[in-house]
């Protein structure tokens, strides 16, 4: 049942949340300080204790919503593709992957930057939230695959690749699906720290042509 309390409570947890997304902007994951806030909301530090149990829950739940975050904006860019354009709908999250991630600097580098000291993730909570976005790729790939729209990359036995967690494509599908994240993510990581400019001077056009790379080498044709 949901009460005027429990708003109130949602409220000020998102408040709280808010005030530490800016934080994280201005002073990066690390910077992240309960007493800040407090000072920030004119409330005594132990307040904050009501809505979340330490700084660590909070970074947690921070985690939790920049990873649905994440999955959300690659599953629009997909979803406004044609359901069978597969190519389309694969273009479309793997952009969206792109997109959040040059929108949202400060928490993309939450989820996938330099660790922070002294926080350790739970794993229980976290881990589901960080496979969506893979998922959104995976299911799109598993309905290419069932229709006969993906290729098998380089047939081979098992044995020949690395274990995966099983995502119920080939064994070569899934390991070009996981190569493909690796590598549109690198490039990712690589924007965001400035390290591309000086080399390449168009970067949309270069992450696009990468991901067109990718579907030809899964037999599919651009979107």
């Amino acid at each position: 049942m949901v009460t005027r309390r429990n708003i109130q409570r949602q409220h000020i947890r998102n408040e709280i949340k808010t005030i530490a997304r800016q934080q994280m902007v201005d002073n990066g994951p690390a910077g992240l300080s309960l007493n800040a806030i407090a000072k920030q909301m004119g409330v005594a530090v132990s307040g904050l204790y009501r809505y979340f149990d330490g700084r660590d829950a909070l970074l947690t739940s921070l985690i939790v919503d920049a990873f649905n975050a994440h999955a959300d904006a690659m599953q629009a860019h997909a979803d406004s593709a044609p359901r069978l354009n597969y190519s389309a709908r694969l273009m479309g999250a793997m952009w969206g992957y792109r997109a959040w991630a040059l929108e949202n600097k400060s928490e993309f580098a939450l989820i996938y930057g330099t660790p922070i000291p002294g926080y350790v993730a739970p794993r229980e909570v976290t881990v589901p939230a960080a496979q969506r976005s893979l998922t959104v790729i995976y299911s799109i790939l598993m309905e290419a695959y069932q229709v006969g729209a993906l290729r098998q990359i380089a047939p081979a036995s098992p044995q020949e690749y690395p274990k995966l967690v099983d995502t119920g494509v080939p064994p070569s599908i899934a390991y070009w699906g996981a190569r493909g994240w690796a590598r549109i993510h690198g490039i990712i990581m690589l924007e965001l720290f400035d390290h591309l400019p000086g080399l390449v001077s168009d970067l949309d056009g270069f992450y696009r042509a990468e991901c067109l790379i990718l579907l030809t080498e899964g037999g599919l044709p651009p979107p």
